[in-house]
């Protein structure tokens, strides 16, 4: 359910112009899909209140699949993930040619398109592997 509010927020936000955004988001989630598979059921953390699994992938396909790109944290077992993601619509057109339901595993045309269309931000990609791949939130967890 955390990834429908995320989309439909998102898509109140970017879709009725044209626009730019950059969305910079951290949080306890997912963004590798194999790590979907076999569950039933999302974990809810209570807390005080309550909280779930960020689904990182399915936000980032939704900005390449309207013509954007992510940038996920690689690290695998990271206690925080970070994605950053961008929508330029007066850049890239929508992709007609991703098929969600064919590519939700991102070794398809989603990781694809997300690598080429990042190369058109050599500054901000540089900026989220020197500062979320190599020494990254996480880093501070290890020491």
């Amino acid at each position: 359910m955390s990834s429908i509010f995320s989309l439909t927020f998102l898509c109140f936000l970017c879709c009725p112009s044209q626009i730019t955004a950059i969305v910079l988001s951290g949080d306890k989630g997912n963004n590798n899909p194999e790590q979907f598979v076999g569950l039933m059921n999302p974990h809810i953390a209570v807390h005080g209140s309550f909280s779930l699994m960020v689904n990182y992938h399915a936000i980032g396909a939704w900005f390449t699949v309207k013509g954007g790109f992510a940038l996920h944290n690689p690290q695998q077992e990271a206690s925080l993930k970070c994605s950053c993601f961008v929508l330029d619509t007066n850049t890239f057109a929508p992709s007609a040619d991703i098929s969600c339901d064919k590519d939700w595993t991102g070794t398809g045309s989603l990781t694809s398109s997300d690598k080429q269309r990042s190369v058109l931000y050599p500054h901000l990609t540089h900026a989220f592997n020197a500062h979320v791949e190599e020494f990254g939130p996480n880093d501070f967890f290890g020491t």
